[in-house]
């Protein structure tokens, strides 16, 4: 199956080999070029983040196809083609084809296997342990096992992140995380004002439609769920919560993380119900909320996350308790409240 590097192909010229799978399907070929896989080593925040814990450990993932020195070109092609089609010598891995089915002869050779139209395709990458010494190593990433625990665990990895195209074969676009109207499709989000001090905003993740906690995997992940005041003012007060795997901060030098707590969606309870309690002095004002999956490059002091980029997952106004409206992001727009004040 596809691994991280080191790569056990004596005297492959995996530039080259990924050329030749380019040139004979163009349409795959731009799928890909245009997915996290290509950018996975040039990226701005894998690049920001890299500067700071240079570890052949993060290498071996992001740039697979790359030795341990500096190889820019192989580094530039990021999980390429061969790195998942060409794990080991010349045969192309690829997915067994049901009984009965039909297709040409390819013009090379081919590995067809079962284990690769399963989630064992993506393990190798996708689920690992801290690089130390501990007995018992802290999982970095889960995601195989939150894949395998799941309403979903019935269902491989490609079914959502590489989807049948109309045509015929399966879509290398790898969307995900970044697909806004998609990410918002999968979170049922509403807000409420029980009391003026009080926000409360529930999530429900559709756990048939995504066969992981949100967010999965990079530990540089979080749903921020906030609300801010609207009062006239330069920095207007603003109440925080992060959702996301809570890591102890490592030594100087070290990466080693322990998992404190883990309250993302789709671990414990779902729907997951967020309070934030207002400043008193904005009791009588409208407040603003929002829920955003956030992508982070680092943390600073106190666990402060410096946030590079994400996807708004809902957001509106608030105005005081008494008026009979709630919002409801998923529908955009606002409805009667009924008992309970959601």
């Amino acid at each position: 199956m596809p691994h991280p590097a080191p790569q056990a192909r004596a005297g492959v010229d995996a530039l080259a080999r990924n050329a030749e799978c380019e040139s004979c399907h163009p349409e795959v070929a731009d799928e890909w070029r245009a997915s996290l896989h290509a950018e996975a080593f040039t990226v701005r925040e894998f690049q920001h983040a890299f500067r700071s814990e240079p570890l052949a450990f993060c290498r071996s993932c992001h740039a697979p196809e790359a030795g341990p020195a500096k190889e820019p070109a192989l580094e530039a092609i990021g999980v390429a083609c061969v790195t998942c089609h060409l794990p080991e010598g010349e045969r192309v891995l690829a997915a067994a084809r049901p009984a009965g089915a039909g297709g040409g002869a390819a013009p090379h050779p081919l590995a067809r296997s079962e284990r690769f139209a399963s989630d064992e395709a993506c393990a190798a990458c996708h689920e690992f342990t801290f690089p130390d010494r501990r007995p018992v190593p802290e999982f970095m990433q889960t995601t195989v096992r939150e894949h395998r625990r799941s309403a979903a665990a019935e269902r491989p990895c490609a079914d959502c992140h590489m989807p049948e195209r109309p045509g015929g074969g399966r879509s290398h676009a790898f969307h995900a995380s970044r697909d806004g109207a998609w990410m918002r499709s999968v979170v049922a989000i509403e807000a409420s004002r029980p009391t003026a001090e009080e926000v409360e905003i529930r999530l429900e993740l559709d756990a048939a439609a995504v066969g992981h906690a949100l967010p999965t995997g990079d530990l540089f992940r979080q749903i921020s769920v906030e609300a801010r005041s609207t009062r006239r003012s330069l920095r207007p007060l603003t109440v925080r919560r992060v959702l996301a795997r809570h890591w102890s901060a490592g030594g100087p030098g070290s990466i080693h993380r322990e998992e404190l707590a883990d309250d993302r969606l789709g671990v414990g309870d779902n729907p997951r119900i967020v309070r934030l309690t207002l400043d008193p002095a904005d009791a009588a004002l409208a407040v603003r909320w929002r829920v955003r999956y956030e992508r982070v490059e680092s943390f600073v002091a106190g666990g402060e996350a410096l946030v590079v980029g994400g996807v708004v997952l809902g957001e509106g106004l608030l105005e005081v308790p008494g008026d009979g409206v709630v919002e409801d992001a998923e529908r955009g727009s606002t409805r009667p409240s009924y008992e309970g004040g959601r």
